[in-house]
């Protein structure tokens, strides 16, 4: 090892940092020499647990690996920030989707500093809307490399504070996913995300609940899709266009959130039964207009299953590892309640 190439060392350990920062820890403890080259990438991916103290010590020590004589800014291309907290035992609810976080106002702040720094290369970002409360914002930038985005609970667009003249937010992102939590349950979802993502090709939404107003939304995605198959050499995006619309969306999964309680009234759960065809029949109706469209079977995770899944197959994804694919057609058997019919 000490014949190689600083450059030819800090490429092999860049492509071992991404299991969320263990192997960068250990990188940094192993020598002196060791740690000085594996500086600028030992931070190339990292999970953090949003807890006030985890947030601002992994802030004053990238701050400070920033300050080092060197003047290199060490990578971090991916990030994940999560509620994952092994006591918790208010997720067993699939429909709990709030965490009370006494420090939210402390760790809030820490992170928008922290995004602050790292959002110019950042890659992928997973985040937790657990300490984000109406009326705060998470940022005040873009994010100009964000490739994969996946907010837990929802994250809103407007929760990031669009400073005047930003357009769009994220003009690189590929890869949306939303886990949508209660507070959206009767609110538009599709429209904000596409006037900031409008270079978007995959997108899922999951534990939805289902809505006239989400099945509108859909219906006009399908609609869309229809229109921009008909003039195939139009590869423009201009603001007006990825208002309307994802001008170059390719697949599009949605798994509708649990199915309403049995009771002696059972409106509700034939009112779900009825959505949950009109959505499989919008599936069938994009498929046929050359837009990839996968409905699938209701979920009955919890928010702290869906954050683990999510967070174990983060660190598959960016490791390299086979792991799932959420925008395909395949679902645990955990997941899901069932078969369409």
């Amino acid at each position: 090892m000490e014949k190689l190439a600083t450059e030819t060392l800090q490429q092999i350990f860049e492509h071992a940092c991404t299991d969320g920062g263990y192997t960068g820890c250990s990188l940094s403890l192993t020598s002196t020499s060791i740690r000085k080259v594996a500086r600028p990438v030992r931070f190339f991916s990292v999970a953090l647990i949003l807890w006030t103290h985890s947030v601002n010590a992994f802030l004053a020590l990238y701050k400070k690996e920033c300050s080092v004589a060197s003047g290199t800014r060490p990578k971090l291309a991916h990030l994940c920030l999560s509620d994952i907290r092994e006591d918790s035992s208010i997720d067993d609810d699939p429909e709990s989707w709030e965490v009370i976080t006494p420090d939210h106002s402390d760790v809030l702040t820490a992170t928008r500093h922290l995004l602050a720094l790292v959002g110019d290369g950042l890659k992928s970002l997973v985040i937790d809307r657990a300490f984000v409360y109406p009326g705060n914002t998470l940022a005040n930038r873009q994010f100009p490399s964000l490739r994969e985005l996946t907010c837990l609970g929802y994250c809103h667009p407007s929760l990031l504070d669009v400073p005047r003249g930003v357009y769009p937010l994220f003009p690189a992102l590929k890869r949306l996913h939303v886990v949508v939590g209660e507070e959206l349950r009767n609110k538009p979802l599709i429209p904000q995300w596409a006037t900031h993502a409008p270079h978007l090709t995959h997108l899922r939404i999951s534990a939805r609940h289902l809505s006239d107003i989400f099945l509108d939304e859909i219906s006009e995605i399908v609609e869309a899709a229809s229109d921009s198959r008909h003039d195939p050499l139009d590869t423009t995006v201009d603001a007006s266009s990825a208002g309307r619309t994802f001008p170059r969306l390719a697949r599009v999964v949605v798994q509708p959130g649990p199915r309403p309680v049995k009771g002696a009234c059972r409106t509700s759960r034939s009112e779900f039964s009825s959505m949950l065809s009109e959505l499989y029949e919008f599936a069938d109706d994009a498929t046929q207009a050359g837009l990839e469209m996968f409905a699938l079977s209701p979920c009955k995770w919890s928010k702290r299953q869906w954050n683990e899944e999510i967070h174990t197959e983060w660190v598959k994804t960016i490791g390299g590892e086979d792991g799932r694919d959420w925008f395909s057609d395949e679902e645990s058997e955990d997941e899901s309640e069932g078969s369409k019919t």
